[in-house]
């Protein structure tokens, strides 16, 4: 067999075990609407640890949706609970062991953000810099939002020491989003549902920022970034980021 048709059945092999992966959790969904919910855990569980074996594209899709699946037969089925927390549990007793990483730490939030626990990342990222301070510093970008919501500024201004270039990162990804809801267009109400969602998010991610810099006695970086956000978005929470008595 010649390399260029290895190549193809490689590629037709890839492509044919993503769809399988993708038919894999809509199966999954329709158990649990046909209340098959023990099957449907197995297979919940199946796809959190094997997945990425099949299709490394489903890496968003296995930390996002996939848990809001699996924690939606939770509500309504406790076994599915008591497995997602020992996941959780399981995976974070491994990073305080030894350390982890970053992939593995990446799991533990997720987990904990769909359980709604965004603390205890946080937690772990504290003793994380405490005992391994080299994996936390891979792991900062995965609990950088959840620091700055908590306002753990003292922690954060060890990790995030330029605002104003991580203010370019929000802007960039806001960009590229929106660009790419034009599609929606010709559903109204789907593009200004997706366009309030986006400038939302760039609101509230230019809006940590300016108080951050604030926080740590940043006035010029937290001038500019409000000046910049204004540019893209006029809004008036962003007007206001900064209080008038230390302008």
């Amino acid at each position: 067999m010649n390399r260029l048709a290895i190549i193809l059945i490689g590629l037709f092999s890839l492509s044919a075990n993503a769809q399988d992966m993708r038919n894999y959790l809509s199966e999954t969904q329709n158990m649990v609407k046909e209340r098959k919910y023990d099957e449907a855990l197995k297979r919940f569980i199946w796809y959190h640890e094997h997945v990425l074996e099949y299709d490394r594209a489903q890496y968003g899709v296995r930390l996002s949706f996939a848990l809001s699946y699996w924690k939606s037969l939770a509500d309504i089925y406790p076994p599915a609970l008591t497995a997602f927390i020992e996941m959780r549990d399981q995976k974070t007793k491994q990073i305080t062991e030894n350390g982890g990483t970053p992939d593995l730490f990446h799991d533990v939030a997720a987990l904990n953000r769909t359980l709604g626990e965004d603390i205890k990342t946080i937690e772990l990222f504290q003793k994380l810099t405490k005992d391994y301070p080299k994996m936390a510093e891979k792991c900062w970008p995965t609990v950088k939002d959840q620091l700055l919501a908590a306002k753990k500024y003292d922690l954060l201004r060890n990790y995030l020491v330029d605002p104003v270039r991580e203010f370019y990162n929000v802007k960039e990804l806001y960009i590229h989003v929106t660009s790419t809801i034009n599609k929606f267009k010709d559903d109204e109400a789907a593009f200004k549902a997706s366009k309030i969602f986006y400038d939302n998010n760039f609101v509230e991610g230019s809006l940590k920022l300016v108080n951050y810099s604030l926080a740590i006695g940043d006035l010029k970086s937290a001038k500019e970034i409000q000046n910049q956000a204004l540019n893209v978005l006029d809004d008036e929470r962003l007007k206001h980021a900064i209080p008038d008595n230390i302008k």
